[in-house]
């Protein structure tokens, strides 16, 4: 019994000191805690800026998708171009620039016809065929074009060409306001689409690729000039030619 009694005593101690300690220093543990607070807070910060830092997310991001139809009427071919813009990112994407244009791939432009024959399809230093334009829209940063976080816009384009052309290729460069950012941000999209029937265009995308460079224009897909009948050359009309006398005696 009393080494119970013993025990129940040195707790009792134990607990009054640790309770005198607590008492004691409280202000310091207050303030020890405040610093712990502080320090998990700054390492918290840090972390996440790295996180900001390496997954890009101060970067505006977007995908790009061509939506195209066509017909027939009037004899001439009629493309109607929807580019759908997603922004995939945290940014709010504003268009400084951007332009749609259509190039030409069957029948084949005179140059390329040209250079197949020679054996020179792809020019040297390039990876693609130099195809021909056709037709170009582009838009500025004056039509304030802005697409919030998680939301998606449209922008719409219509193109008239010639029936003989049976399949075109329809690339697609919009430009982020590069304000705030060390360089520009843009996205491309490249799709080729056959006229004339119902299919699914073939779309090519990269994104924050460099700008495809604006192909010259085919010479066979340039209007014929007008052709005008020359008026004959005027003739100078002589004057009235003198009449004769008679012949004496014949009066």
């Amino acid at each position: 019994m009393r080494t119970i009694t013993s025990f129940i005593e040195a707790l009792s101690i134990i607990a009054k000191g640790i309770l005198d300690f607590v008492s004691e220093y409280k202000e310091g543990l207050s303030v020890l805690e405040t610093i712990c607070k502080i320090a998990a807070l700054i390492i918290g910060g840090i972390w996440a800026w790295k996180g900001f830092i390496r997954n890009r997310l101060r970067f505006p991001s977007a995908t790009l998708e061509h939506v195209i139809t066509s017909w027939i009427d009037e004899d001439k071919t009629f493309l109607h171009v929807k580019v759908r813009i997603t922004n995939t990112g945290n940014m709010l994407i504003q268009l400084s620039k951007g332009k749609t244009w259509i190039e030409k791939l069957t029948p084949l432009p005179s140059k390329v016809r040209t250079a197949v024959r020679a054996g020179k399809e792809i020019p040297q230093g390039r990876r693609e065929i130099e195809w021909s334009l056709i037709a170009k829209h582009e838009l500025t940063a004056t039509e304030g074009i802005q697409v919030e976080p998680k939301e998606t816009d449209e922008l719409n384009f219509d193109f008239v060409i010639d029936r003989r052309i049976s399949r075109v290729l329809i690339y697609t460069h919009l430009e982020n306001e590069a304000k705030g950012l060390r360089k520009k941000i843009g996205w491309n999209l490249t799709s080729i689409y056959v006229t004339g029937r119902h299919n699914n265009s073939m779309p090519h995308m990269d994104e924050q690729g460099d700008e495809r460079r604006l192909p010259s224009a085919d010479p066979e897909d340039r209007p014929e000039p007008r052709v005008v009948d020359p008026m004959p050359p005027a003739r100078k009309q002589g004057p009235p030619k003198t009449e004769p006398d008679p012949e004496p005696g014949e009066d």
